[in-house]
């Protein structure tokens, strides 16, 4: 491996990940990613969205940032062994695409050199009580980074639940090492050199208006097939909702004035009387109006809205 290096802040650190391909962006490109796709990957690299250098994108991940360190020390304190050269970017020897940010490398006694680390080290936080396995997705970014390390183990030093920590250990597969280099350079240069981005998925509906985040007040032609498609789909859905609500109704009525409703003693469904405190926003406006206008945040999004209806 080459070592890239150390940054001192997050958007270093991002615009140099940009460079190529880290751990959780293969992962993303295996199709065994929880957070990210092909398609995320692909506008991250070539500079599509902004960098987000916020710390992490969720509550959850900056608290696990935040965590990071005082993971790595007490896996210090009950292994025995160092965390060290932690935070540490490097590079595959013979693939300068192929990336990895390193939490930390463990070492028997001092961090003197990368030469003597004998694993890498993940720190994690988890809102389970344990792992029966690791998580396919980590186990993906363990593989990359043995990859592009040479080292045979990742240790994944895990909080669960805020209260307990857990260590589990992770050997070299150097077939799925192979298929992961072989899926990351095939991405690298179809996609990311030759600008052109991958098939569209899902779940990429959520950062789309990141990479467009305003309209031009102009109308193109779409596929009318798409279209046609998404008007069955709606009109489904109206369908199925409107079945569910009469299901539901039905079932009140059978409840009427009882909190639970059982089958065969078992809880099947449940119509609790809940409080919901909101701010009367008309009123605010109507009696304090210099107040309401002070606390008034606009934002702006882009709205989809489908128009034609199924004949």
């Amino acid at each position: 491996m080459r070592i890239v290096g150390t940054f001192e802040s997050r958007a270093e650190w991002l615009a140099a990940r940009r460079k190529g391909l880290g751990a959780s962006d293969i992962a993303a490109i295996a199709g065994v990613s929880r957070w990210s796709t092909p398609w995320q990957v692909y506008v991250d690299k070539v500079g599509a969205i902004p960098l987000d250098d916020n710390d992490g994108a969720t509550e959850a991940m900056r608290w696990g940032q935040l965590l990071e360190g005082l993971v790595l020390d007490e896996w210090e304190r009950t292994s025995g062994m160092v965390a060290g050269m932690r935070g540490l970017m490097v590079q595959h020897d013979t693939h300068d695409w192929a990336l990895a940010s390193l939490d930390a490398l463990a070492f028997e006694s001092s961090a003197s050199s990368v030469e003597d680390a004998v694993a890498v080290v993940e720190a994690k936080t988890s809102s389970d009580f344990a792992w029966d396995e690791i998580p396919i997705d980590y186990q993906a970014q363990a593989q990359w980074q043995m990859a592009i390390t040479g080292l045979d183990a990742v240790i994944f030093a895990v909080l669960h639940n805020g209260r307990a920590l857990r260590v589990y250990d992770l050997g070299a597969d150097y077939d799925d090492q192979a298929a992961l280099l072989e899926a990351g350079e095939r991405f690298w240069r179809t996609h990311v050199e030759a600008q052109v981005p991958p098939e569209i998925e899902a779940a990429d509906n959520a950062v789309m208006a990141d990479v467009w985040p305003q309209d031009n007040d102009e109308a193109v032609e779409v596929d009318p097939d798409l279209v046609d498609r998404l008007v069955r789909v709606r009109a489904n859905e109206t369908q199925i909702r409107r079945q569910r609500e009469e299901l539901e109704a039905r079932i009140k009525d059978q409840l009427k004035d009882a909190a639970v409703g059982l089958v065969e003693g078992r809880r099947a469904v449940s119509w609790r009387t809940q409080a919901a405190h909101r701010i009367d926003t008309k009123r605010l406006k109507a009696e304090m109006p210099e107040v309401a206008e002070k606390y008034t945040q606009v934002t702006e999004s882009r709205v989809f809205r489908l128009h034609m209806k199924e004949e």
